[in-house]
């Protein structure tokens, strides 16, 4: 089995880039046709969350609502900006991430900020 370690997607196609008119993310049943023809059985998936590498950010439950909808072709990681929570160095960022485990969440993805 193969499994896509790192993969981003949205629910419905966003503002295209502006400098090619792309989608800056693809739909999960277009990645599923790729997996498919690729043999990859399941995708981590993360969430878009930081601006610093994107010009939309993307919510964790619309990344949860996608993992939802296709059990077994994606497995749900959350995202954390250190910057969350007031931005404070007393912040109590344990809670988000015991909040987005115990909502299914597997891992933490990338931190970008």
């Amino acid at each position: 089995m193969f499994i896509d370690c790192h993969i981003h997607l949205v629910y419905e196609p966003t503002c295209p880039r502006p400098h090619d008119g792309k989608q800056p993310r693809d739909i999960p049943e277009n990645i599923i046709a790729l997996y498919d023809s690729l043999g990859i059985e399941k995708g981590v998936i993360l969430p878009s969350g930081s601006p610093e590498n994107s010009y939309f950010q993307q919510s964790h439950e619309e990344m949860l609502r996608i993992a939802r909808k296709y059990p077994d072709r994606f497995i749900p990681f959350c995202n954390l900006d250190p910057r969350a929570c007031f931005n404070t160095p007393d912040a109590d960022l344990e809670y988000v991430l015991k909040y987005y485990r115990d909502q299914g969440c597997k891992g933490v993805g990338e931190v970008v900020a």
